[in-house]
C-alpha cells in the first residue's frame, strides 16, 4: 500500500494551484491563500477562469483548477506569471504554449525570492542568510521587489524588518552610511524603527545636501525631513539666541537690594568675559559656523560643549588682552572668569547635542548632529488612534514632574533654590569682595 505524501509547504495535497517557477521550484498551493495574500494573484486566479471540476473528479481526488508558470524577464526585469488553460482533467490545454522552465535566464537568487514569498503567505520565516550581512540585504531587496510586484508588500514586512533588526550595529552602521536608500526601504516595509533611524541622521545631513538629493528622496522622507528639519532650526536658533543673552547668575542683582556702582564693580572680570564670549560667537555667525553651517553648526556648538581649550583658549586671550592690559594678577583672575562663564554656558547647547541614533560612530561623531527627535506620530503610516495615545502620553508627562527640580514653588522658586537658602551658599558673594578689593587696589 503506498503512503500518501504530507500535506505541507510547498506542496499541499488539498492544492488548487500549480505554479512552476522553475522545473526545481514547483509550488501546489491554495488559490485562497493566494488570493488574500496577494493583489496580483486575486486578479489572475479569477474565479471565472477556474477548471471546473465534476465531483466524479473532486471524489478521485482531482483539486487543479489553476495553473501558472513564471515568465522570466529580460533587462533587470522580474518577470511575471501567466495563468494557463487547463482541460477538465487539470492539464494544460495548449501544451504547444508551455514555457521553457529552468532555461537559465532567471538568476537562482530570483527563484530564492519568490518562495520566500510563498513561505511569508503560509507564516513560514523566510530563508534569509544571517551570517553575511551583505547577502541578507541582497535578498531582503529582492524579496521586497518581488513581493512589490505581487502587491503583497504586508506579508513579507514583519519578516524583513526582524531579519535585518537582528543585525545591530551591522544594520545601523549601514544606516548611517545610505540614510537615504534605507529610509526608502523602511518607508516600503513599514519599519518604524529603520525608519527613525534614517531620519535622525538626514535631518543632520539636511543642510549639506544638494536639492538633487532632496528630490531623489521618497516623497514621504522629504515631507518628514523637511518638517523635523525646520522644527530642529527653531530650536538651534533659540539656543543661539540664548548664548548671545547668557547671564551668569553671578551677575544678576535684585531690585530690592538697592544695588549701586561699587556693587557691579565688582563683577568686572566677569563682564569681560561676557563680552569677549559674544565677539567670538557673533564672528562665529558671520562667518556662516551656526545653524546655517553645512554641518547644521555640529562644530560651533560641540566647541561650546566641550569648553576649555576647544575656543577662546589662551592665545585668543592674549589678544583681547592687548586691547584691555592688565596685570598678570588681574590677567589671571580674568581667564580664571572666562573659564567659569565658559562651563556655565555649557548647558545652552546641550539639547543639540543629545544623539538619538542608534549607534555611535566609534570614537569619532558624525560630522553632523543626530539629536533629532523621531515620535512615532512622526512616522506617515502611523494610524490617527497611535497619534492620539502618543499625544495623551506626552501630556501626562508634562503633568507628572520627574524630579523634585521639576517642582515649583512660591514665585517659581524650585527645591534646589530652598535648599541653597537652608545651606547658606554665599561663595560667589565672596568671589565679588575679592575681585572688588582687586580692583580698589588698582590692579
Amino acid at each position: 500500500m503506498a503512503v500518501e505524501a504530507p500535506s505541507t509547504f510547498p506542496s499541499f495535497s488539498d492544492g488548487d494551484v500549480i505554479i512552476i517557477v522553475s522545473a526545481e521550484h514547483q509550488y501546489r498551493l491554495h488559490s485562497n491563500v493566494l488570493r488574500l495574500s496577494s493583489t496580483t494573484f486575486d486578479k489572475l486566479l479569477n474565479k471565472e477562469r477556474a477548471s471546473a471540476l465534476t465531483p466524479k473528479q473532486k471524489k478521485e481526488g482531482q483539486m487543479v483548477q489553476y495553473r501558472l508558470h513564471f515568465i522570466e524577464g529580460n533587462d533587470g526585469n522580474k518577470g511575471y506569471f501567466r495563468l494557463q488553460d487547463l482541460t477538465s482533467w487539470g492539464r494544460n490545454r495548449d501544451l504547444m504554449s508551455m514555457p521553457n522552465v529552468g532555461n537559465g535566464k532567471a538568476s537562482n537568487a530570483t527563484y530564492k525570492h519568490y518562495d520566500n514569498v510563498f513561505k511569508a503567505f503560509y507564516n513560514i520565516r523566510p530563508d534569509f542568510d544571517d551570517e553575511n550581512f551583505a547577502t541578507l540585504v541582497g535578498d531582503c531587496i529582492g524579496l521586497v521587489d518581488v513581493a512589490d510586484y505581487l502587491d503583497c508588500l504586508e506579508k513579507i514586512s514583519e519578516f524583513v524588518d526582524v531579519a535585518l533588526m537582528r543585525q545591530g550595529p551591522f544594520l545601523y552602521r549601514a544606516i548611517a552610511a545610505k540614510p537615504a536608500v534605507w529610509s526608502g526601504l523602511a518607508v516600503r516595509i513599514r519599519s518604524p524603527s529603520i525608519f527613525k533611524e534614517a531620519i535622525v541622521h538626514l535631518v543632520g545631513m539636511w543642510p549639506g545636501m544638494s536639492a538633487a538629493e532632496k528630490e531623489n528622496l521618497n516623497n514621504e522622507v522629504l515631507q518628514v525631513c523637511e518638517r523635523k528639519h525646520q522644527e530642529l532650526d527653531v530650536i538651534k536658533k533659540i539656543a543661539e539666541t540664548k548664548a548671545l543673552s547668557f547671564y551668569p547668575d553671578s551677575v544678576r542683582r535684585q531690585g530690592d537690594d538697592h544695588p549701586c556702582r561699587r556693587s557691579y564693580a565688582g563683577d568686572i572680570f566677569t563682564w569681560m568675559a561676557i563680552s569677549l564670549f559674544r565677539q567670538w560667537f557673533a564672528h562665529a555667525i558671520s562667518e556662516g559656523m551656526s545653524r546655517a553651517a553645512m554641518d547644521g553648526g555640529a562644530k560651533l556648538y560641540r566647541k561650546i560643549a566641550e569648553g576649555g581649550d576647544a575656543y577662546l583658549d589662551r592665545r585668543h586671550a592674549d589678544g583681547f588682552l592687548q586691547c584691555f592690559p592688565m596685570s598678570g594678577k588681574s590677567s589671571a583672575a580674568f581667564m580664571h572668569h572666562l573659564e567659569s562663564f565658559k562651563q556655565q554656558i555649557k548647558p545652552v547647547v546641550s539639547d543639540l547635542l543629545v544623539s538619538r541614533c542608534q549607534r555611535e560612530n566609534g570614537n569619532e561623531e558624525y560630522p553632523y548632529l543626530t539629536c533629532c527627535e523621531m515620535k512615532n506620530s512622526d512616522i506617515p503610516w502611523t494610524t490617527p488612534h497611535d497619534k492620539m495615545m502618543e499625544l495623551n502620553k506626552s501630556r501626562k508627562r508634562r503633568r507628572e514632574p520627574e524630579d523634585e527640580d521639576d517642582y515649583a514653588g512660591e514665585e517659581g522658586r524650585t527645591c534646589s533654590d530652598v535648599e541653597a537658602d537652608i545651606r547658606g551658599d554665599n561663595g560667589e558673594d565672596n568671589q565679588d569682595d575679592t575681585d572688588h578689593k582687586m580692583v580698589e587696589e588698582g590692579e
